[in-house]
């Protein structure tokens, strides 16, 4: 149900000759990631990633935080709240959207059941798979709960970045009380 993104030989020759940089630019990301990370520590509520420890690391493609809701009094309007509060942070300079504005039952492919055509997987096997929203409550939470950043982690940014990010974060949600009057 994914898209077939084909490669020219080109496209390929210009991957290859990058693989032998590829050690040093994650190093960069992750050095960069776990700056942030630090920085964050004790940011009013915000909840930071969690990294479990594995033989090859993290490597942060992404770094994605989530903002809690229940802490904010923001439950039922965690979406439209958490857009403010993405707003307010990118005023302050920082490079964060949202990565997966809503869970998969909720896409098209997939609520219509019309993935691969004439209604497949669905109509053409026994499958009795369902993709009722009520059975991803922690998908559907995150969803309105947190934000992503990718260009503050990447070359040429470093370090200093990363803390001028944590320190908009910070400003930001120390300040909750003005963004409920945001729009």
């Amino acid at each position: 149900m994914g898209w077939k993104y084909r490669s020219t030989e080109l496209v390929a020759a210009f991957v290859r000759a990058q693989l032998a940089r590829l050690d040093d630019y994650l190093a960069t990301i992750r050095e960069n990631a776990l700056t942030l990370h630090e920085a964050l520590e004790g940011c009013p509520a915000l909840i930071r990633p969690t990294v479990p420890d594995t033989r090859f690391g993290h490597n942060y493609y992404n770094y994605t935080v989530r903002f809690d809701m229940e802490a904010q009094g923001h439950v039922p309007d965690a979406g439209q709240f958490r857009d403010k509060l993405v707003r307010a942070l990118v005023a302050e300079g920082v490079e964060t959207s949202i990565w997966q504005a809503w869970p998969l039952p909720e896409m098209t492919a997939i609520a219509a059941k019309n993935a691969y055509g004439d209604g497949c997987p669905w109509s053409c096997t026994d499958s009795r798979v369902t993709y009722d929203l009520a059975q991803f409550p922690v998908a559907t939470k995150h969803c309105g709960w947190h934000t992503g950043m990718t260009m503050p982690l990447r070359l040429p940014n470093g370090r200093e970045l990363a803390l001028r990010v944590a320190e908009a974060f910070h400003k930001v949600l120390s300040h909750l009380d003005e963004m409920e009057a945001l729009d």
